[in-house]
């Protein structure tokens, strides 16, 4: 009985997956936004840095965001992040070549050091927190500001074979829970809250609380 449940929920993820990715498509154009985030560019040929902030700066409020705490790896996969994001903007292609060798290095062992995968071609928002660390990868379109990460994360495509710009845009001020999947070309409205182990494969509004496989709204966030 618990093996057919299992198969009737992932039989439903993947039917309003499939759904939901043919309504984005045929509705895009006429579709309102349920965030102010704009989808970044996934071909990792520029710096998606927030605008307006030196590098410095930039992860200096990273820092300040998880408490100023070296223990805090979410931290350092941010910073490699934003180094990544950053030396795609270094004009000279020698100085970008050993920026870019340095950064697959980093990358490869932060994310084997922190159980954060978080690709460089992802637009990461200000203030973004990661409150535990492990069995986590961000591979989205965009991520906002003061966006709550926590530990089993995983946010991309829905299955193998989907294009590879099938992946979510979240907003701001989203609380992910511990063990929650975000897959498909959705977008996760601004102030949701998504319980653990959600499987959220459909957009949703701005404010709801998304829990169950697959996430279905349960009520408005309290702000």
């Amino acid at each position: 009985m618990a093996a057919q449940d299992h198969n009737n929920d992932h039989a439903n993820v993947v039917d309003l997956y499939g759904s939901e990715r043919s309504r984005a498509r045929r509705d895009s154009s006429i579709r309102p936004r349920v965030t102010t985030v704009e989808p970044g560019d996934l071909s990792g040929t520029k710096n998606q840095n927030p605008e307006g902030m030196p590098l410095r700066e930039l992860v200096l409020e990273d820092w300040r965001t998880h408490d100023s705490d070296p223990s805090q790896l979410g931290f350092w996969a941010l910073a490699v992040h934003r180094f990544g994001n950053w030396r795609m903007g270094v004009e000279n292609p020698k100085v970008r070549a050993g920026l870019s060798a340095a950064y697959k290095a980093l990358y490869q062992g932060v994310t084997i050091a922190t159980g954060i995968d978080l690709p460089y071609s992802t637009k990461i928002g200000r203030r973004v927190r990661f409150w535990h660390h492990g069995g986590t990868v961000i591979s989205a379109r965009a991520v906002g500001d003061d966006v709550v990460f926590r530990h089993n994360t995983t946010v991309g495509v829905a299955r193998t074979d989907a294009p590879v710009n099938d992946k979510p845009v979240i907003g701001n001020r989203v609380d992910v829970g511990v063990g929650a999947a975000i897959l498909g070309p959705i977008e996760v409205a601004d102030d949701s809250a998504i319980g653990a182990n959600a499987v959220v494969v459909k957009t949703n509004l701005p404010g709801e609380v998304l829990v169950g496989i697959p996430a279905r709204p349960l009520k408005k966030k309290q702000r």
